[in-house]
């Protein structure tokens, strides 16, 4: 595997972490992920053309435009998928998108499992239970990029 690879894990990672813990991807995060991104196809060795690699960058910001004009998804969310998109290449994009989508389908699961669990368990108390700020669809986006740089093809 190539060192693109591993500084996208990186990247993905600490943005991940970021949205675990604040439900926010900075933008200074993903500046500099697209920034990196969009370097190291000129460095050679990368593994990613440039045409490849700009243009998956545009198709993965895509991707995500449109669940986000509908609401559905926060504007870092978008921005970081666009980012990973640079170092997957136009290839490798679509897949995974559909890795994305399955482990984003996971982690809804796992949320609303634990919502009901709060509830279950917080129900009878007077104060009310912490609201949060949706799914940290990063950690979807690390994983579902992890999982179709290293799990292998859907098909």
């Amino acid at each position: 595997m190539l060192i693109s690879a591993y500084i996208l894990i990186a990247l993905l990672g600490i943005a991940a972490i970021f949205d675990l813990f604040s439900r926010r991807v900075p933008n200074y995060w993903t500046g500099i992920g697209a920034g990196i991104g969009m370097a190291a196809p000129w460095l050679g060795g990368y593994g990613v053309s440039l045409a490849s690699a700009y243009l998956g960058g545009v198709l993965a910001f895509s991707i995500f435009l449109f669940p986000y004009l509908l609401g559905w998804m926060g504007a870092g969310d978008v921005k970081l998928f666009g980012t990973a998109g640079l170092f997957l290449g136009l290839e490798r994009v679509i897949t995974a998108a559909l890795f994305i989508a399955l482990a984003g389908g996971v982690l809804a699961v796992l949320y609303l499992a634990m919502r009901v669990f709060n509830f279950l368990i917080y129900r009878n108390m007077q104060s009310k239970v912490k609201e949060d700020n949706g799914l940290p669809y990063a950690v979807a986006i690390f994983i579902g990029t992890s999982w179709s740089l290293f799990g292998g093809e859907i098909i």
